[in-house]
């Protein structure tokens, strides 16, 4: 898709602002049902008033802007709280000012790949802690690491904090996840000597949740050989007639 053919170039660089993926997008602006108007000025009785001086008669106006969350069904918001969509957790998962990490928020993130797949991850983690009774860091360092991880956050989305709140790097997340629970996958180089066709996937293939059932509690001995077919199964959906498994070359490097 050319984008700048349609009018949705951004002004950021790659990586810097939410992404969006709708495969109709494309077709309804072709077709004229959707339009790409300019930052929006003000309003009038009637109509609205955009950054570029232009004008449109309008009969209604819906708002898109998200959602305030809170968590004031949990003691009236003093266990978890939020200022502007701005929330305090450790990993994205554990308030850092409970004396236990007895309490865990799963899903309050918006990552760069699969959310269920990321959702899962912390459902792991968090069961992993809780059955071996692990204990988080101390409070202190629960609050360097986050403010550390929001300083980050904020210099590489170029919007505001509230619309980058629950950005998450999906790759760097999923493997700080895994050192937790102890499932990362071997990426070093003596992985090329042991195994290279699962090593070659590994750093050039799609990042999936095969790839961290490999190593830890959970692994699983069929996991290597779905890796390597996995470029088969992910497209059996839509070619029915294949008999035997793709090879592709890859350009994604972890």
């Amino acid at each position: 898709m050319d984008h700048k053919l349609y009018g949705l170039h951004p002004r950021e660089l790659p990586g810097q602002s939410p992404v969006l993926l709708a495969d109709d997008m494309p077709l309804y602006l072709a077709s004229g049902f959707i339009k790409i108007r300019p930052g929006i000025s003000r309003f009038t009785t009637d109509t609205v008033r955009f950054d570029d001086g232009s004008c449109e008669k309008i009969d209604d106006v819906i708002y898109c802007t998200g959602y305030n969350f809170n968590f004031d069904f949990i003691e009236d918001g003093r266990v978890i709280e939020v200022c502007d969509n701005q929330v305090q957790l450790w990993k994205r998962i554990f308030p850092p000012r409970l004396r236990w990490n007895s309490l865990a928020v799963i899903g309050l993130v918006d990552p760069l790949g699969p959310t269920t797949t990321t959702c899962e991850m912390q459902a792991r983690a968090v069961t992993h802690m809780w059955t071996r009774r692990i204990n988080c860091p101390s409070e202190g360092d629960m609050l360097s690491d986050i403010a550390a991880e929001k300083e980050a956050t904020a210099m590489r989305y170029r919007c505001s904090a509230r619309k980058a709140s629950l950005q998450v790097d999906f790759i760097n997340y999923m493997d700080q996840l895994s050192h937790i629970i102890g499932c990362a996958p071997d990426m070093d180089w003596k992985m090329f000597l042991k195994d290279p066709k699962l090593a070659f996937m590994l750093h050039f293939g799609p990042v999936t949740p095969l790839h961290y059932r490999l190593n830890g509690g959970t692994k699983e001995t069929a996991i290597r050989d779905r890796i390597l077919v996995r470029n088969h199964t992910i497209f059996l959906g839509s070619k029915q007639a294949l008999s035997k498994p793709l090879q592709f070359d890859f350009v994604l490097v972890r």
